[in-house]
């Protein structure tokens, strides 16, 4: 009966072991496999960044661009509206409008 008793025990501890061996294989499997899947999604996550970054730096010198060039024409126009009124203040131009008290009456 002691001998039934102690190939029991060893049996019990047997399968218990072989139990907590195959919980942990799956268990390491499963946590490999999810430090896979979250370095993978972590990757495509990076690319997908670094794809909206160039192609906001892109949009940001587009719109730098764009702006010099804006400046630089409005720039030229105040220049030229501003000869406009000096030419016409002197008296080189001809004004667009004469002024109402200098109207010839006919």
């Amino acid at each position: 009966m002691l001998t039934e008793a102690r190939n029991e025990s060893q049996r019990l501890v047997s399968d218990a072991q072989a139990t907590s061996d195959k919980l942990v294989n799956d268990a390491t499997a499963k946590a490999e496999s999810l430090d896979r899947e979250a370095q993978a999604k972590y990757a495509q996550s990076m690319q997908q960044l670094t794809d909206q970054r160039g192609s906001l730096e892109k949009k940001i010198d587009d719109l730098r661009v764009y702006e010099r060039e804006y400046r630089s024409r409005l720039k030229e126009w105040l220049n030229e509206q501003l000869n406009q009124l000096d030419s016409s203040a002197t008296g080189n131009g001809s004004p667009t409008a004469a002024p109402v008290g200098q109207l010839k009456k006919g």
